[in-house]
């Protein structure tokens, strides 16, 4: 299959709520939409959405090398066996070093346009037989987080993620405590401090909630090497999300406490690097959590294949993320309460987009 058409578009899209990534404000989100057609006329969509602050590269930097890629690929043959994310995906595009969230939306394109080719969705594309529900990790917001859990809980999430880590010990620990006494053990709490305390704190706090109805803490520490230190102390499991990036796997056994990788491929550079993660962490018996970037719904929905398709999709993933959106890309948005994707529908709506939503930026 060839590559027929390479067109690029950027949006813009306006949020209910500001994204706070380690002190930076985030009001509207912004990416590109790469859209790639075949010679039979059969097309698809990419997202390239690189996360600032969390992601090295820039919007323009991505852009700029989306356009050059453009070129390149246009009238090039799909190599054979890429969906199996064992390596072809590298071998064809290595030579270029695309931007981490490039590689992502590229692939993305890629296998939703083998997918549609075939009538199938990425995930069955990869897998053949996968599950074809996706459990949704439920992400607490800054306002009401009693009234929002109690919404959660009717909803049937199972799993709750509560930000830490950016105001005081005192009201982190409170929040907590009420959080549990709304859930009564019928979810998981996961907390996040994205890397906001030093040991002391971490400690403090991890001393303080003890671990009744903790699944885990991701990032307590700026200092990663200390996670053994907090383990011992307060026998809170540990994952880890920002620090994937620096993280070598190969060193041999994980740090004691490490249960679980948080894995945001469009940071990791594709499906198939992740992949490549997701199984190191499998012989090291670390569990691993799919998560979004805040993508639009067209990166949700090739999240929640790829969760599904690597055998997690019962881990609830992060991917409540698109009631930060006033608007979405997709003609029919997805449900901003559910707490399971069913992936045949997500099938149906993943090609129909509001392309007046998007600025062209490339006549491929």
């Amino acid at each position: 299959m060839k590559i027929a058409r390479f067109n690029i578009f950027q949006y813009r899209l306006p949020l209910y709520h500001p994204i706070m990534i380690h002190g930076k404000t985030l009001k509207i989100r912004e990416g590109l939409i790469i859209k790639l057609t075949n010679e039979q006329g059969i097309f698809a969509y990419g997202e390239i959405t690189p996360l600032p602050v969390l992601c090295q590269e820039s919007l323009d930097s991505v852009r700029n090398q989306a356009i050059e890629l453009s070129r390149v690929l246009r009238g090039q043959s799909i190599p054979k066996g890429v969906e199996k994310l064992e390596g072809r995906f590298e071998s064809w595009l290595g030579a270029y070093h695309l931007w981490p969230s490039l590689r992502f939306g590229l692939e993305m394109a890629v296998l939703n346009l083998l997918g549609q080719t075939k009538k199938l969705p990425f995930g069955q594309l990869v897998r053949g037989e996968c599950p074809n529900e996706v459990y949704v990790n439920g992400l607490l917001g800054d306002g009401d987080i009693s009234y929002e859990a109690k919404q959660m809980m009717g909803q049937g999430f199972r799993s709750i993620k509560l930000k830490v880590g950016r105001g005081s010990l005192s009201v982190d620990i409170a929040k907590v405590q009420r959080l549990r006494k709304i859930i009564r053990g019928h979810a998981k709490l996961r907390l996040d401090a994205n890397q906001g305390w030093d040991l002391t704190s971490a400690v403090i706090f991890g001393k303080e909630i003890g671990r009744e109805a903790i699944d885990y803490i991701e990032e307590p520490l700026r200092d990663k090497s200390r996670i053994p230190d907090f383990f011992c102390q307060t026998h809170l499991p540990v994952a880890l999300d920002e620090s994937l990036v620096s993280l070598d796997l190969k060193e041999g056994k994980p740090a004691q406490g490490l249960k679980a990788l948080i894995l945001k491929p469009t940071l990791l550079g594709g499906f198939e690097k992740t992949m490549q993660i997701i199984h190191r962490a499998k012989k090291l018996k670390i569990q691993t959590v799919i998560s979004s970037s805040f993508e639009t719904g067209v990166g949700l929905i090739a999240l929640a294949n790829f969760s599904a398709c690597v055998g997690i999709g019962r881990t609830p993933a992060g991917l409540d993320t698109i009631k930060w959106f006033k608007r979405d890309l997709l003609k029919e948005r997805l449900n901003p309460h559910t707490s399971v994707f069913d992936i045949e529908k997500l099938f149906r709506k993943q090609n129909n987009i509001e392309e007046h939503l998007l600025e062209r930026l490339s006549d491929g």
